[in-house]
């Protein structure tokens, strides 16, 4: 049986995005420090965030896909 089917993504998706939903309301503010980034010889970009609170981690480009008036 293989773990990667479409159903199965989209339930991870979903068990991560209620897991960051819920911190805020149940354990205060999320406190998100930068856990990898994507380096240029120009720049250097975030990829993946890392909540100290409820250790779940977050892509930056899919939270703000979903979350646009997200501030970082």
């Amino acid at each position: 049986m293989n773990s990667n089917t479409p159903a199965n993504d989209k339930l991870e998706y979903d068990r991560r995005k209620q897991a960051v939903m819920l911190c805020g309301r149940n354990m205060g503010p999320h406190a998100y420090i930068p856990m990898s980034w994507i380096r240029t010889d120009t720049s250097e970009h975030v990829a993946h965030l890392l909540c100290t609170v409820c250790f779940t981690r977050v892509n930056v480009e899919t939270l703000y896909k979903h979350f646009p008036e997200a501030k970082i």
